[in-house]
């Protein structure tokens, strides 16, 4: 009885320790998740034609923006759309340093209509696309992004928009107000 057991027991001796180091990392937090889509935002502040930036943490990303408008009667229409590809852009997320690459990019859009120099304005935006992330030298997993805020409010004396922007963001269901994604 004694022979069976330690030939049982032997095969389970052979197997490596389990480390806590090789244990599968987690996925993003929802903070994780709104970070990244706030750097993305960042990177297209003043970007009116195509341009690489510069990440916080290093690495870049290509920002390529295109620009409309058309008028009729007292009514203009504005749009700008930014097709944002990172490259090795490493930044700070909630405790963590991610890693994003433009596989395939994220793109975002913005119309504002306003009537007669500005007395009504109305803006939308969509957030769509995604990008991979990963933690150090991790496996890359993806951040698609599904994301509007659609005819919401203007504050004309400030640029303060007034809403939020809704749908999917790497695999959560959210509801953000503009404002939180700001600096």
């Amino acid at each position: 009885m004694k022979m069976r057991a330690a030939i049982v027991l032997l095969p389970l001796l052979s197997l490596p320790a389990c480390d806590s180091t090789t244990e599968a990392e987690e996925s993003l937090t929802l903070g994780q998740a709104i970070t990244i889509l706030r750097e993305l935002l960042d990177l297209t502040e003043w970007v009116d034609a195509t341009k690489t930036e510069a990440c916080p943490l290093g690495g870049e990303a290509t920002v390529a923006a295109s620009e409309g408008s058309s008028f009729s009667a007292d009514t203009t229409w504005a749009s700008v759309q930014w097709i944002i590809t990172p490259d090795g852009c490493a930044i700070q997320a909630v405790g963590d340093t991610l890693v994003l690459e433009g596989d395939p990019r994220a793109v975002v859009n913005m119309e504002l209509r306003y009537v007669s120099l500005f007395e009504d304005a109305q803006v939308t935006i969509t957030a769509g696309g995604a990008v991979t992330w990963r933690r150090n030298a991790g496996d890359p997993e993806a951040c698609h992004m599904d994301l509007a805020m659609e005819n919401v409010g203007v504050d004309l004396d400030s640029g303060d928009v007034d809403g939020s922007l809704a749908g999917r963001l790497c695999g959560y269901e959210v509801e953000i107000h503009f404002s939180d994604l700001g600096p």
